[in-house]
């Protein structure tokens, strides 16, 4: 996310998903969104990450 290649993360499991999110709500350069999705597989855990406008990354 921080060389702007990606715009999210999905994952199962929700621990690293929390982290994540957690993480990048720190830094001010990001607005953190996160998702659940049910399917059959389980849940999938989402965090969706625009950048804040007007930072010069």
């Amino acid at each position: 996310m921080y060389g702007r290649v990606f715009d999210r993360y999905e994952k199962l499991d929700y621990k690293v998903a929390y982290a994540l999110s957690f993480f990048l709500a720190q830094e001010r350069v990001w607005i953190v969104h996160t998702e659940e999705h049910f399917g059959i597989d389980g849940v999938i855990y989402k965090v969706l990450v625009t950048v804040v406008e007007g930072m010069n990354l």
